[in-house]
């Protein structure tokens, strides 16, 4: 059960992006999806838990969250970090 419980997540994950990425559905506050646009254009690979970032699946937690209006300063935060790091700050 706990492999179908990962592989349910990673779907919602692609679900919202691909919505936001795709089908110009707007999932976030204006302004976070202007900083994920930012972040996925330098980085098409986030979140691949490859690099410093948090876990993958607490972004994919993250994504959902901020979609329902929950942990959004927290969630701004987490991104210009990311921001930061990306463009060399």
């Amino acid at each position: 059960m706990r492999g179908r419980v990962k592989e349910c997540q990673t779907e919602n994950r692609a679900t919202i992006l691909t919505d936001m990425l795709i089908h110009d559905a707007h999932p976030f506050p204006a302004d976070m999806e202007v900083m994920l646009r930012e972040i996925l254009a330098l980085d098409p690979a986030f979140p691949d838990g490859k690099r410093r970032y948090l876990d993958q699946l607490v972004w994919e937690r993250w994504f959902w969250d901020w979609e329902a209006g929950k942990n959004l300063e927290e969630g701004r935060i987490a991104m210009k970090a990311i921001l930061d790091e990306l463009r060399g700050q």
